[in-house]
């Protein structure tokens, strides 16, 4: 907790505005929220089998994915005009 503590003062007398430091603390806060979204969603927190979906995919597959979270993947099937999807649960222990 001091170590939290002393960065903070650190960053904030380095940045000596508030804007600025708030601005320094923004990608922390983007990947704890990031971290904190996966954990509840799987149940698990990223690991390896965040990495190996990241390093087993195309990059094409993941900025489809992010541009369009609702487009239908090649061979997905449908239910009464409905999309469907799954969650995946496994962790690679």
């Amino acid at each position: 907790m001091r170590a939290v503590v002393l960065l903070l003062v650190l960053v904030a007398m380095l940045a000596r505005t508030w804007r600025l430091f708030f601005l320094v603390q923004l990608p922390l806060l983007l990947l704890s929220a990031a971290f904190a979204i996966f954990t509840l969603s799987y149940g698990t927190p990223p690991g390896e089998f965040l990495a190996h979906v990241l390093a087993t995919s195309t990059w094409e597959a993941h900025s489809s994915r992010a541009s369009n979270p609702r487009r239908r993947l090649e061979g997905q099937p449908r239910a009464g005009g409905r999309l469907v999807t799954c969650r995946c649960r496994a962790s690679f222990r």
